[in-house]
């Protein structure tokens, strides 16, 4: 991932199931997520929102661009309880976290890891939701966590195919495990969303330029 570039938003379910003692152990996972990618204002930029009844946003794309503040900032994330309203979270990152005025980059990889450990409160809501977010072209991992969740729900959250993006942990005292795999299949989205956004210049700058690129690379 040493030469990836993307614009990556961390969604943390605060919501009462989670628990106070729990939620440092979501903040490790977020802590370690960040640790594996290469950070900075022209490679890797990492965000967070939490969620329960309300969306909070915990800081911007654009407010850190070194790894030693964002792990800080993740640290200073606080707790609130209440429902789990995931669709308002992924709306939230459609809406106002993967956009220019957050730091959001065009042509850069544009993707959401969601952790959660319970069942969205409006499911019909969180599938309308879900579908915006993947066709803005979000990549999106859901991360599962405990008895409480429901597999259908993440598979719907997460994008195609489900094997590579949604992923389902017993408990929290487990969710580290998961880090290597999660970062090297981040990685991987971001080097196809560069790829298909490259094929896509080459096939405008072909139709306007009249230029034969079969020709060329013959």
């Amino acid at each position: 991932c040493n030469n990836a570039v993307a614009d990556v938003m961390l969604v943390l379910d605060d919501s009462g199931s989670v628990g106070s003692k729990n939620v440092a152990k979501v903040k490790s996972f977020a802590q370690n997520i960040v640790k594996s990618l290469n950070i900075g204002r022209n490679k890797i930029r990492v965000g967070a929102i939490t969620f329960s009844w309300k969306v909070k946003s915990q800081f911007p794309l654009k407010r850190h661009y070194n790894k030693k503040n964002l792990l800080k900032a993740i640290n200073k994330i606080g707790y609130r309880k209440g429902g789990t309203n995931t669709h308002l979270a992924l709306n939230y990152l459609r809406k106002n976290s993967f956009t220019r005025r957050a730091g959001d980059r065009k042509r850069v990889p544009n993707i959401a890891i969601i952790i959660t450990d319970g069942k969205s409160n409006i499911l019909s809501k969180t599938k309308k939701a879900a579908l915006e977010l993947r066709k803005s072209g979000t990549i999106v991992f859901a991360i599962g966590v405990g008895k409480g969740i429901r597999q259908s729900e993440l598979k719907i959250i997460g994008s195609s195919p489900s094997r590579d993006h949604v992923f389902a942990v017993k408990n929290f005292n487990v969710l580290n495990s998961i880090v290597k795999q999660l970062a090297k299949r981040t990685c991987n989205g971001m080097y196809k969303i560069l790829y298909l956004n490259i094929v896509e210049f080459i096939i405008i700058f072909d139709a306007e330029s009249g230029v034969d690129f079969k020709a060329v690379i013959v």
